[in-house]
């Protein structure tokens, strides 16, 4: 495809590509950017070849604006035309290929004055194109200073002795310094499907190691010393310097490793507990090189991936990620969170982990870091009046320390999210709502008080980051909190189902809340996020006795389904009413009114053809059945003409179920529980009989702990 590019690979082959559309209306094949294509390729193979990267040097204040890598200043000059006049230029390079660099700006007409090589002996062969242009070489040099007054004026070289400088310094004049510190094989793909990489001290730069879904990496993206010709990887006889011997904490000091992220030497040396300095700064610096290799470039949320925790930041992290990273669990990036998704196991598969973390959660009980989803705080002395105006539930007659399921709806009905409505007082109340969701929720209730309800005295704050919610889920959770010194009544008296208390846990401050999220016994705790590591530790090592495992999001996810819960945020149909996803089968909406009321009930009125939450069930309790597959009322039924009746959401088998767990949207699936329809793929049409999707614990017994 042209004008295309992949932005993400996952481990079954499956290619995101994204295509510039031409302009419309335009005689000319021209693509601004302002129109894209997205495209799902299921490949039977894929080949990595997204080449290599120049590489920075570092030096103190290697971030000043007119230092730049040799690449990007060839590609201003030819490709676009962009010209630097008779500024001087003076090149900084570690390797062979640098003094490539410096007869390639040459020759595009720079006024290229000096090359200053960090090695010591140089070969004849190597300098000899760089004299033949009358470009002086200084050997065994290494900048060590930047003089800048409204740009660079000049730079000040030593010569480097082992570890240490000389006395002697040299001033050049320069108004561009090019730096040339190497290749770092591009590993974005190779990463983001599950892939590892490692260091490579022949090439001196992080190159593929286990390939995942990915059959084949060629090129500069390889590393393969063969590849001479490619790139000039290897063999380029490269000196890494990790970091320039000056002293000094002052900023002008500040050596950068990495302009992305932000990050110094220093930095990296701070996070490295390794005896050896050089050793510090080197493995921090290897790890630094991967951030070249960020996934965080790719935007993965429509495919489940695997990513390396400690390759590169996502936007945002939940405050235990250190300890998930430590149990070496499976991510998923997800709504700007990167999450557990499961804790692999060797010698068992995905599958099999996945059901040993559910079988705790259903026997024992596990924890699960609920940090990414959505918090905000409504306060003010019309809060209850605001919110039940918002919101599906009756907010009004919620006292003190009661909570709430509810959902948001627009002017049309329709769902936007749903979450937990907690009153601490009459004044004080605190909504959860789906991960990723927080900034959206918060946004639409701020519209409305702007524009229809400004004389409501409220204020409305996001506190998704500031506050963690960890959350306890099992028939074992309650004995796991009495392990805990507290000051709030954990009884089922004292904290009933959908209720909260505020008080302590081991001192520190939380809000407790009773949830049924999973169908079991679910406490949520909610306190500052500087302190969720504190709580985490102190929750495994009380629940130690008792079983206690992390929960991941894959697992969660299931527990959820099996309880008939539907996650709005991931349903493609944007026109879900409350009755099209109600276990019960028909919403009734309170007598005040809110935001949709009226266009709820024309919806309700009007049930033709709308696709309703249900649960497929087969005699074969193993039956599970695709994501893809083509739901119809009779076989003789032309899909072709009358299209599907519906679609499946999501199916797997249950072992603690003993059972499978399919959840479908069918047309009209209220009205017809207990009929038979039929589900195909690639394969015979299974009859499935349609039914009410809370499969676990129907009678709602359980939560109530």
């Amino acid at each position: 495809y042209n004008r295309s590019q992949a932005i993400g690979v996952d481990e079954d082959n499956r290619t995101i590509v994204l295509t510039r559309l031409p302009d419309p209306g335009s005689n000319h094949d021209i693509a601004s950017g302002d129109r894209f294509l997205v495209r799902k390729i299921n490949a039977k193979r894929v080949i990595m070849a997204t080449g290599a990267e120049e590489r920075l040097l570092t030096f103190p204040s290697n971030d000043t604006p007119g230092i730049m890598r040799a690449t990007a200043i060839a590609a201003y000059v030819a490709r676009y035309g962009i010209s630097f006049g008779h500024t001087p230029v003076i090149l900084a390079t570690n390797n062979d290929d640098g003094h490539a660099m410096a007869c390639q700006l040459f020759d595009l007409g720079l006024n290229v004055t000096t090359l200053v090589d960090c090695r010591q002996d140089l070969q004849s062969s190597v300098i000899a194109p760089i004299c033949d242009r009358g470009i002086n070489v200084i050997g065994g040099h290494v900048i060590t200073e930047v003089l800048e007054d409204a740009g660079i004026q000049s730079v000040t070289v030593q010569k480097l002795q082992g570890d240490k400088l000389s006395a002697d310094k040299t001033i050049l004049d320069c108004g561009i310094v090019a730096i040339s510190g190497g290749w770092n094989p591009r590993l974005e793909y190779l990463a983001n499907c599950g892939g590892s990489q490692r260091y490579d001290p022949d090439c001196n730069a992080i190159i593929p190691d286990k390939l995942v879904a990915i059959s084949q990496v060629i090129g500069g993206a390889s590393g393969d010393t063969s590849l001479v010709n490619a790139i000039g990887l290897a063999h380029l006889h490269a000196s890494p310097i990790w970091q320039v011997p000056v002293s000094g904490r002052s900023g002008r000091n500040k050596q950068w490793a990495d302009l992305r992220t932000e990050t110094t030497i220093a930095d990296i040396a701070k996070s490295k507990k390794v005896a050896d300095p050089d050793k510090q700064v080197h493995l921090g610096l290897l790890e630094d090189l991967q951030l070249q290799a960020s996934p965080s470039r790719i935007s993965m949320d429509m495919v489940m991936t695997r990513i390396d925790p400690d390759v590169s930041p996502p936007r945002r992290r939940l405050p235990t990620h250190s300890w998930h990273v430590g149990k070496k669990a499976a991510f998923r990036l997800g709504h700007q969170w990167l999450r557990p998704a499961l804790y692999p196991k060797d010698g068992i598969s995905h599958e099999e982990a996945i059901a040993e973390e559910m079988n705790a959660a259903r026997h024992a009980v596990t924890l699960h870091d609920l940090t990414a989803v959505g918090k905000l705080e409504v306060t003010g002395p019309d809060a209850a009046e605001f919110l039940d105006r918002m919101l599906t539930a009756n907010i009004k007659k919620l006292g003190g320390g009661e909570a709430r399921y509810s959902m948001m709806l627009d002017e049309s009905g329709t769902i936007i999210d749903h979450g937990i409505v907690v009153c601490l007082r009459q004044d004080h109340y605190l909504i959860n709502t789906s991960p990723g969701m927080g900034e959206t929720i918060m946004r639409w209730m701020r519209d409305w008080h702007q524009n229809e309800l400004a004389n409501l005295r409220v204020f409305i704050t996001s506190t998704t980051q500031e506050w963690a919610n960890l959350m306890l889920t099992g028939p074992r959770a309650r004995q796991v909190l009495l392990a805990l010194d507290r000051d709030i009544d954990i009884t089922t008296a004292g904290l009933p189902y959908l209720s909260a208390q505020t008080g302590h846990l081991n001192n520190l401050p939380v809000c407790l809340i009773r949830t049924g999220y999973t169908g079991d016994i679910n406490f949520e705790i909610h306190l500052e996020a500087k302190h969720a590591m504190i709580m985490w530790r102190a929750l495994m090592a009380a629940g130690k006795n008792y079983g206690i495992r992390a929960l991941g999001e894959d697992a969660l996810v299931r527990l959820a389904a099996e309880k008939g819960r539907l996650d709005i945020t991931t349903v493609a149909e944007q026109s879900l009413s409350p009755s099209d996803i109600s276990v019960s089968g028909k919403f009734k909406p309170k007598q005040a009114e809110f935001i949709g009321k009226k266009a709820l009930l024309r919806v309700t009125q009007s049930t033709a053809n709308r696709l309703q939450f249900v649960a497929l069930r087969n005699d074969e309790p193993k039956v599970t059945v695709p994501l893809d597959s083509v739901i119809t009322q009779n076989l003789t039924d032309d899909v072709s003409k009358s299209g599907s009746q519906g679609r499946i959401l999501t199916s797997f088998f249950s072992q603690s179920l003993n059972q499978s767990v399919t959840l479908a949207l069918i047309e009209n699936g209220h009205s017809k529980y207990g009929e038979i329809v039929h589900v195909s793929s690639r394969s015979t049409p299974i009859p499935m009989r349609i039914s009410r999707p809370t499969i676990f614990d129907p009678n709602e017994r359980k939560r109530h702990g």
